[in-house]
């Protein structure tokens, strides 16, 4: 039910996937910051792998 609301409106479906797109970016970087104590240099490189390891 909520799926079919989501589709009908794409409007939705756009800032669904933003949120979800940043909320990930946002929580992979602060992970990273956690375990690392400071932000890494090959980010890109860490987010990648996460993205990976995520899916």
């Amino acid at each position: 039910m909520l799926s079919s609301l989501l589709i009908v409106d794409k409007r939705r479906v756009f800032w669904l996937l933003q949120f979800a797109g940043w909320f990930g970016w946002g929580s992979t970087h602060y992970l990273g910051t956690l375990i690392w104590s400071r932000p890494l240099e090959l980010y890109p490189a860490y987010l990648s792998i996460a993205a990976v390891i995520h899916c």
